[in-house]
């Protein structure tokens, strides 16, 4: 019996704690507590009270986290909501770099995909003359094909 409750033990020492994936994600979106406090209407203790897990986020502190991009999903189970969703292995990887980007390179990703679903290649900032019209530099990115790419994933986000 003793056996069994170690082995248990050291296997629960090993997974992170919701404090440590919550700093985790808190990083990964590049902020530090006090802006994690800001962005969620939170206080620069309670984000320090949950990291140390001394304390617990409610339901509605929990939206407001997800609100600013941190992947509650992750910070309850210890499991990416990529790792949850039947994938094949392309789609699994986009999302699963994705997802560990920045909020604002997620946003040039977003972009980026959209320029290809367009049709357009974003490219060098000096096209030949062989390169297809069709190739564009950053500069030159339509802006409506930017705001829509990124107004389908604030509405996306307001949606959820």
């Amino acid at each position: 019996m003793w056996h069994k409750r170690a082995t248990v033990n050291a296997s629960v020492a090993q997974s992170s704690s919701f404090g440590e994936r919550l700093s985790q994600e808190r990083v990964r979106l590049g902020l530090s507590q006090d802006g994690l406090a800001s962005a969620t209407g939170m206080s620069k203790r309670a984000i320090g009270n949950y990291e140390r897990n001394e304390r617990s986020p409610d339901a509605d502190q929990l939206v407001a986290m997800k609100d600013v991009g941190v992947d509650v999903l992750y910070l309850l189970t210890g499991q990416r909501l990529s790792e949850t969703v039947a994938l094949d292995p392309m789609r699994r990887a986009v999302l699963d770099n994705f997802d560990r980007c920045s909020p604002q390179r997620q946003v040039e990703a977003v972009q980026y995909m959209a320029l290809l679903a367009a049709g357009l290649s974003p490219a060098s900032p000096s096209p030949s003359a062989s390169t297809p019209a069709t190739t564009v530099t950053k500069a030159r990115v339509s802006k409506s094909i930017a705001s829509v790419a990124v107004g389908s994933v604030v509405n996306k986000k307001k949606g959820d």
